[in-house]
């Protein structure tokens, strides 16, 4: 944002601080729209939200605005890095909270960088040992569970993530998953789930049993096949 005055900062600022306290709906694409980036019009603010890099030499010299969908999206990453700094630097003030990660950021204070784990391997591992596995979905993603997830209780692991509708269908906080709705509540919910082993370990064990029931990939691709009408294809021998 260093290319825009001191005004148009501010109100970016305060889009990405009330979008904070938002979850399961992103209203930037209510307010950024091309009038907007046209406000906001810079030339080399413009290139760089237009930047892409294995399209580049097509992004003309004298373009006139930044693209809206980009913009957002860049908004929405801003807004979950933000979000994600905050829970494990608090949650790391009280609790041993290990980062499984290609990059250290310097940001976080008091959080342990373990580098990478490789997914198929050693994530599993992590995912069924650690007491609790944090999810923070990226903000543009509205509709769906994020497959980190999913593959964290499907790991016998407990899952202490932010709210999306799409777990209405299935999960229920307390029983096979933990909500939280703010930094603050993560750790309420942390400060009670660490400190509760068995009340934990029945909803990681709740939670194995959901994936396992509704979310295998026998199940899951039967579901596309009688979704988009091709339910015929399905051997018979497989249709109960």
């Amino acid at each position: 944002m260093g290319f825009l005055n001191d005004y148009q900062k501010g109100y970016i600022n305060a889009l990405l601080d009330n979008q904070m306290d938002v979850y399961g709906h992103s209203f930037y694409p209510e307010i950024v729209s091309l009038k907007f980036c046209e406000w906001l019009d810079n030339k080399d603010f413009n290139r760089l939200i237009n930047w892409d890099k294995d399209r580049r030499d097509e992004i003309p010299d004298d373009i006139k605005a930044a693209n809206p969908g980009r913009l957002s999206l860049m908004l929405n990453k801003q807004v979950t890095n933000k979000e994600r700094l905050l829970l494990l630097n608090l949650l790391a003030s009280h609790y041993d909270v290990k980062l499984y990660s290609y990059k250290e950021n310097p940001a976080l204070k008091g959080v342990k960088f373990c580098g990478t784990a490789d997914y198929y391997t050693e994530a599993p591992k992590i995912f069924r040992l650690s007491k609790l596995n944090l999810n923070a979905t990226l903000r543009s993603i509205q509709n769906g569970i994020p497959l980190r997830c999913i593959d964290i209780m499907g790991c016998h692991g407990a899952l202490l993530t932010n709210y999306q509708k799409d777990f209405d269908d299935h999960f229920k906080d307390g029983e096979n998953i933990i909500f939280y709705t703010s930094a603050e509540e993560a750790l309420e919910k942390a400060n009670f789930y660490i400190s509760h082993d068995d009340v934990r370990k029945k909803i990681a064990d709740n939670a194995y049993e959901t994936i396992k029931k509704h979310y295998d990939y026998p199940v899951k691709i039967r579901e596309m096949f009688e979704m988009s009408g091709l339910e015929y294809l399905i051997p018979k021998k497989s249709r109960r």
